[in-house]
């Protein structure tokens, strides 16, 4: 295994020396989907870095990017990446205070804020998405079409399992000293 990911996993199995019930290979997974992701975020961050940029900052311009006339309301763009809308408001200050996005009420609605990508943001977002496409590429190169789509396959599997656990607002289930 890595070298980043062998101390987690000599813990995990000297756990499971200790208690045979310990769920060994589920508490593996978990811990390495976990430690991936963090790789993961370091390696997408190291690059974007050089802009001003993380990935969440990278990711809130995309979806403004993505969304109609580049604009987006900030509990739209909560939804869309997954962030609380305390986080949003400061993602949005950030992005405001960088002149790549602008923020101003609707005209619809002027009680509503919209969130709209400024020349500069679009200008930052055509110098940054060229390099990382390539990165993004690179990352899973080694991989053939299969084992992406069987990679896609396992994770939005995963995904729907905890999003319907969520949703449903069931509790894990609880597991007794003798199971």
């Amino acid at each position: 295994m890595n070298d980043s990911f062998s101390r987690v996993e000599e813990a995990i199995s000297n756990c499971a020396q200790r208690t045979p019930t310990y769920p060994r290979h589920e508490i593996l997974l978990t811990k390495l989907y976990g430690h991936v992701y963090n790789r993961l975020m370091d390696y997408l961050n190291r690059p974007l870095k050089e802009h001003g940029l993380n990935t969440t900052l990278f990711s809130a311009l995309m979806q403004i990017y993505a969304s109609d006339d580049n604009r987006i309301s900030p509990s739209d763009l909560s939804d869309a990446i997954f962030s609380s809308r305390t986080n949003v408001t400061r993602l949005a200050d950030e992005l405001v205070k960088n002149g790549w996005v602008t923020r101003h009420a609707s005209q619809e609605d002027r009680r509503k804020m919209i969130l709209s990508l400024t020349p500069e943001g679009l200008a930052l977002l055509d110098h940054v998405l060229p390099s990382q496409r390539v990165i993004v590429k690179q990352l899973w190169a080694e991989l053939d079409a299969a084992d992406r789509d069987a990679i896609e396959r396992l994770l939005r599997g995963l995904l729907n399992r905890l999003d319907h656990s969520l949703s449903s607002g069931t509790e894990p289930s609880r597991i007794h000293a003798d199971d």
